[in-house]
């Protein structure tokens, strides 16, 4: 079936039949999750090169307490003087005082990677409709369903919290980019440490998160992913973003999808005056290729009766 440019400008969901995804269908709502519960045990990681980052902390620390020295070996208030300059400097350069600020900034690093992980909040869709692989994968084997949204109204959709309540939300829309290795976040980390230390609350994350969740493995280049994720500009508290409130402007019905189902989800998509189409295989043709066609209400209805 040729309907050129209709699907321009849109992305789509694929969703196995279950009670809770069809509940959210009747209700307009794409749900977030958390990273964490994805299939990919390196979706979201933070990798830092550990060694560079602590290499550029401890030139900083030479540089630094050398300076620092040669300014206070003249003041007469300071602790500071010719006679023990050499020894602080040497002190500050110990094996077990430099194994402190290690583990200090091991720590932190932890525990920053922890206020954003459990604070990230991400709707995962794909830039196509007919990948037999994700039909597999996330439509229950082609007895689910995938829905088509705009960008547009994804990007404009209202946002609410587990309580249904309004809440503000900073959304970023944008592709994955697939990878052979982990990026390093050691630069971040760079820049965010001494904030911690003069006591700057970390309030600006936007740049590491934003760039963190849209990165993942090569291997999973078939899905040609995109995703929506809130942005929260404050860290230190929970985002309160649930889900989001937006109609898809089409259907589509699973090529193994029972008919009983079918019939279900074409009246709760023509209330709503959502386009319905049936994915099906021509075995007719020689081509591994899924097609679709605008879902007939009497073929549906009549293989629902029996």
């Amino acid at each position: 079936m040729e309907l050129d440019n209709i699907f321009d400008n849109s992305v789509f969901r694929y969703r196995s039949c279950t009670g809770n995804t069809v509940d959210a269908f009747k209700k307009d709502r794409l749900y977030f999750s958390n990273p964490r519960h994805f299939n990919d045990p390196f979706d979201a990681v933070i990798h830092v090169n550990g060694d560079k980052l602590l290499a550029s902390i401890f030139r900083d620390l030479d540089e630094g307490m050398v300076s620092y020295l040669n300014t206070k070996v003249n003041d007469p208030t300071s602790f500071i003087n010719p006679a023990n300059k050499d020894l602080i400097l040497k002190y500050t350069q110990d094996p077990n005082c430099r194994a402190t600020v290690l583990a200090d900034v091991l720590k932190t690093i932890d525990t920053v990677e922890e206020s954003l992980l459990s604070n990230s909040k991400t709707i995962c869709f794909c830039e196509e409709y007919l990948s037999t692989l994700m039909w597999s994968h996330y439509a229950d084997y082609h007895k689910g369903f995938v829905l088509a949204y705009q960008m547009d109204s994804l990007k404009k959709a209202a946002s609410y919290s587990e309580l249904d309540e309004v809440v503000p939300a900073t959304l970023k829309l944008g592709k994955i980019r697939y990878q052979t290795q982990m990026s390093d976040y050691g630069e971040f980390f760079y820049e965010y440490l001494p904030n911690i230390y003069q006591g700057v609350p970390p309030i600006l994350y936007s740049r590491f998160l934003a760039e963190m969740l849209f990165n993942k493995t090569k291997e999973w280049e078939y899905e040609k992913e995109w995703r929506l994720c809130s942005i929260p500009s404050d860290f230190t508290k929970p985002d309160p973003v649930h889900y989001l409130s937006v109609r898809p402007w089409a259907i589509f019905l699973g090529a193994k999808m029972p008919a009983k189902q079918k019939w279900q989800l074409y009246n709760i998509a023509k209330k709503k005056d959502i386009a319905v189409f049936e994915v099906w295989t021509n075995n007719l043709s020689p081509e591994f290729k899924l097609n679709f066609q605008k879902a007939d209400p009497r073929k549906l209805k009549e293989e629902a009766s029996k």
